[in-house]
């Protein structure tokens, strides 16, 4: 949907415009989404505390799902949020500057949208590491694409 909005966004704003729109969007669907799955577990912590039928969307919460009394449970998430946070990112920028200065374009606009395609491609990244149960593939598959990205900028 988002990639056939762009032709009518080209249209209407020009091609920078539609691109950076593009790029923007996914960020507020996953805001709206993020508010929808509050609005229910909201709505289903009413729902026990006045004794009726839980809301069947909502998911269990973080506790249940992690079982953070255990100690190497808060190791685990410490390393993820590790992975995600700064390592994830940084890959995730290094490869976007990369592959877009490969694209012809000037300078200013390869930066402009080194940023905004890496912001998204850092969500990508970043739930794709969250998603897995062993961390050693996706790290090692990083460090390859940051090695390259890296060797290719400052090479």
């Amino acid at each position: 949907m988002i990639a056939l909005a762009t032709l009518p966004w080209t249209l209407a704003h020009g091609i920078e415009f539609a691109v950076m729109y593009a790029f923007l969007v996914p960020g507020i669907l996953a805001w709206v989404f993020v508010g929808r799955q509050w609005f229910i577990a909201t709505k289903n912590q009413v729902a026990k505390r006045h004794d009726k039928k839980p809301v069947t969307e909502a998911r269990r919460p973080v506790t249940e799902v992690y079982q953070l009394h255990h100690p190497q449970r808060w190791l685990v998430l410490l390393l993820r949020t590790a992975m995600v946070l700064p390592y994830a990112g940084a890959v995730s920028l290094l490869a976007t500057v990369a592959l877009t200065d490969l694209l012809p374009l000037i300078k200013n606009d390869t930066l402009v949208l080194a940023l905004l395609a890496g912001s998204l491609v850092w969500g990508i990244v970043a739930s794709w590491l969250l998603a897995q149960t062993s961390l050693l593939r996706p790290v090692a598959a990083l460090a390859v694409v940051g090695l390259l990205s890296a060797l290719y900028l400052f090479g």
